[in-house]
């Protein structure tokens, strides 16, 4: 495992905190098994204790306040024990990324070197934002389970009243000492590493692209040469792709499903908002006097407008806007790529 924390290119600025994160947490390697039995086991009661925590209550907005929580803890769990299980292909794919600039390195190919020198200064950005931003909602979750008197993750405990003291304490300081890191190293740098290796994939494309332009200078002869170099080198690049949507397909299809039914269960909600005038104008307000029929008349005409979330404050969150988001993407994709063919 030492290759992990010496010899690989792409990850050796930011290898202190992804990968040997990692092998710390012993996720991957041999070391500190302790601390991975751990965490998975707290992360697995902890997710069977909000469960049960959502079978028992009655409070559906509890749920849906909760259920982006849930989904972060279901979707870690799911990335650190895929990692666990295909160790040995995650590890094959950062020393093949090694060997890419390795082979540079050895053709003195200057203009790929160039290149690839200028990746690990995205990717540490990519790692100090999404470190900052997971720390920053680390916080935020501490903080808003301290004001609201509920857990960093809300459970169930059968037999026990988990809202009462110290018990109430214990889970708080226990969540914080193992759930935020887990979430942190399963989550994080799971997401680090692979925007990194989404951005190696970028630089070796961006590599091709100038070699075909090299090749304008050259002979007939060294073009067809070139050419059958830049093929093999292409279908490297190909399987490169292969094997990166080989790791990460799993992964993508359980955060698909699992913001999706947020989703909707976000816009059930919603639309439960729409019952409230019929739930009003079913009241006896037929013997009521002049002052409570005002009342009714102004609830049941404020309801009539849904609930709903905006972005900024400006935009709503609908089917309108996801289709109008959808038509601008594809016109400024069709400008760019034209700009991109002059």
């Amino acid at each position: 495992m030492k290759i992990l924390c010496e010899d690989i290119y792409l990850v050796r600025e930011i290898r202190d905190v992804n990968v040997k994160g990692w092998l710390y947490f012993g996720y991957i390697g041999r070391r500190n098994q302790g601390i991975r039995t751990l965490l998975i086991v707290n992360a697995l009661l902890t997710l069977a204790a909000e469960i049960l925590l959502y079978i028992k209550t009655e409070d559906v907005s509890n749920v849906i306040r909760d259920i982006f929580k849930t989904a972060i803890l279901f979707n870690s769990l799911v990335r650190i024990l895929y990692v666990m299980r295909r160790e040995e292909d995650f590890i094959q794919l950062m020393k093949g990324i090694e060997s890419w600039h390795q082979e540079f390195k050895d053709d003195n190919d200057d203009m790929a070197l160039a290149i690839l020198n200028r990746l690990p200064r995205y990717t540490k950005f990519v790692t100090a934002f999404g470190l900052s931003f997971g720390s920053i909602g680390a916080v935020a979750s501490t903080l808003t389970a301290l004001l609201w008197h509920t857990h960093i993750f809300p459970i169930y405990v059968p037999g026990f009243d988990a809202f009462q003291s110290p018990l109430y304490e214990i889970i708080n300081l226990w969540q914080s000492v193992t759930m935020v890191p887990f979430i942190m190293s399963a989550y994080i740098l799971f997401t680090n590493l692979f925007i990194s290796w989404l951005i190696f994939g970028i630089g070796l494309l961006e590599i091709l692209c100038k070699k075909f332009e090299q090749m304008s200078s050259a002979s007939d002869a060294e073009r067809l040469r070139n050419l059958k170099y830049l093929i093999r080198y292409h279908k490297r690049i190909i399987r490169y792709g292969q094997k990166l949507e080989d790791l990460v397909a799993l992964i993508s299809m359980v955060e698909l499903i699992l913001f999706t039914v947020m989703l909707c269960v976000l816009l059930v909600f919603f639309l439960i908002s729409l019952k409230i005038p019929d739930a009003a104008y079913r009241i006896d307000w037929t013997e009521a006097g002049p002052e409570t029929r005002k009342c009714l008349l102004i609830l049941i005409s404020r309801s009539q407008t849904a609930l709903q979330i905006s972005a900024g404050g400006i935009v709503p969150m609908t089917l309108e806007t996801f289709q109008a988001l959808l038509n601008a993407t594809y016109s400024y994709f069709t400008m760019l790529r034209s700009l991109m063919a002059k």
